[in-house]
């Protein structure tokens, strides 16, 4: 038996993925869509017109159809909540002569907005949206109409989006290009640095064994030597030590230079590893890119179909 349920629960979750999943076909297939349905409107439960908009919010549907049923019309339009209704009014595509009252409700739906709507004529009469009547079909097309007009905001409002994306990939590309060619120039510092400092170094050792001949000599001297006085020894013994300060100088300069050269070798091979790292990043970076146009391409053309 726990075998069974487990087995019906699993078919219930695939079916409702499944389910979803057609829902969300159906969706991009027809962003703007019209029906009927059974709602309560002034007070009375009957079938409504039911216009749903894809991926739009209440604020943004209920300024466009306010503004369609308030169009031309002394009649003003007031709203409670999500309900909205306008007396007496003048819609000139359905009716241009005989006034209406529209009640409405507008409320977020999945991925969406429901427009429910119902329209009573002069007579009283309510006009039946499942009718094929000239009065209707009107209606019909006045609703659709609002609803195209707003899917339309809805996709130029993505488009800009979309189009900020692209901006700040291609920012970021160019500021890919940019730290590569930094590391690059680094490189060449790094690089003219070390020559440098190789050339110093050969100068600098030369430069030691001139000195260390020089205090060879010096230290012979004293050695070999009867000075006439304390004076002229401490005199011979202090340049002695001017000469191994001299020494110790040079030293330091090449092990000084040799860490220079060390340093900037370490330095050589980290811009390499940032620029094929970066490299990486802008194969990447050109690959969404591309994936961003095509977005920005398809959503201009969608524009155009519905402006067209």
């Amino acid at each position: 038996m726990k075998y069974a349920v487990i087995l019906i629960s699993t078919f219930l979750i695939q079916f409702t993925n499944i389910r979803a999943q057609e829902t969300d076909s159906l969706i991009i297939q027809n962003p703007v869509k019209l029906g009927v349905e059974k709602h309560s409107l002034a007070d009375i439960n009957h079938e409504v017109f039911v216009l749903w908009v894809s991926e739009a919010n209440p604020e943004d549907v209920t300024k466009a159809w306010n503004k369609t049923m308030e169009s031309g019309n002394k009649a003003k339009l007031e709203s409670e909540g999500n309900l909205h209704q306008i007396k007496g009014a003048i819609l000139k595509d359905i009716d241009k002569k005989k006034p209406m009252n529209v009640y409405t409700e507008i409320k977020q739906d999945r991925k969406g907005v429901k427009v429910f709507a119902a329209f009573q004529q002069s007579d009283s009469t309510w006009i039946d949206p499942r009718s094929e009547s000239g009065i209707t079909i009107r209606t019909e097309n006045v609703m659709m109409n609002i609803g195209r007009k707003i899917y339309q905001e809805v996709l130029k409002d993505k488009l800009v989006n979309e189009n900020k994306k692209l901006k700040e990939l291609e920012k970021n590309h160019e500021s890919n290009l940019i730290e590569q060619s930094n590391f690059r120039k680094k490189i060449q510092s790094d690089s003219l640095a070390i020559f440098n400092n190789r050339n110093e170094i050969e100068l600098k050792k030369k430069e030691y064994s001139t000195v260390t001949d020089k205090l060879s000599k010096q230290r012979n001297e004293i050695a070999s030597t009867n000075f006439s006085s304390d004076e002229a020894k401490k005199e011979a013994n202090r340049k002695m030590k001017e000469i191994e300060k001299e020494q110790k100088k040079i030293t330091k300069t090449i092990e000084k230079l040799q860490n220079g050269i060390i340093d900037d070798e370490k330095s050589i091979a980290g811009s390499f590893y940032n620029i094929e790292h970066l490299k990486v990043e802008e194969t990447e970076i050109l690959k969404n890119i591309t994936d961003q146009k095509t977005k920005v391409v398809r959503l201009e053309s969608e524009i155009f179909s519905f402006e067209n």
